[in-house]
């Protein structure tokens, strides 16, 4: 039986935001909103998680089209939230990435240890 000291723990910045207390849970809600964006944008993107990310998509994706002024003050809002919780992580040297964006980078890993080409490591499945 593994000790606690042993104990792997994720860390889950949606876990982490509906527990904060002093968000109303529309705010959450916007904000889980606009980091799943984000997030997803950044890792299509395979950039590392952070401020010059968040800056990239932004300028890429944000002010790319005309918004509302409350989608931008909402948006801003829940980005510097989530750059603060990552920043948290950050300081304390914790890999907060997700397991999904983790098990991406092992497989690279393993590939270019290997000696495959990255389109071999890139393969997931035909297209058809």
């Amino acid at each position: 039986m593994p000790s606690s000291e042993h104990r792997v723990t994720q860390f889950n910045w949606r876990e982490d935001l509906m527990a904060v207390r002093d968000l109303a849970t529309r705010d959450q809600e916007s904000f889980a909103y606009v980091v799943g964006w984000m997030e997803d944008w950044r890792q299509r993107q395979n950039l590392e998680m952070g401020r010059d990310a968040a800056r990239r998509w932004w300028k890429e994706v944000i002010q790319a089209e005309k918004r509302e002024e409350w989608q931008l003050r909402q948006w801003q809002e829940g980005t510097r939230w989530f750059l603060n919780w990552f920043g948290i992580y950050q300081m304390a040297g914790v890999d907060a990435r997700g397991i999904a964006e983790r098990l991406k980078c092992a497989v690279q890993q393993v590939g270019a240890r290997r000696g495959l080409a990255i389109r071999t490591r890139n393969y997931s499945k035909p297209d058809f």
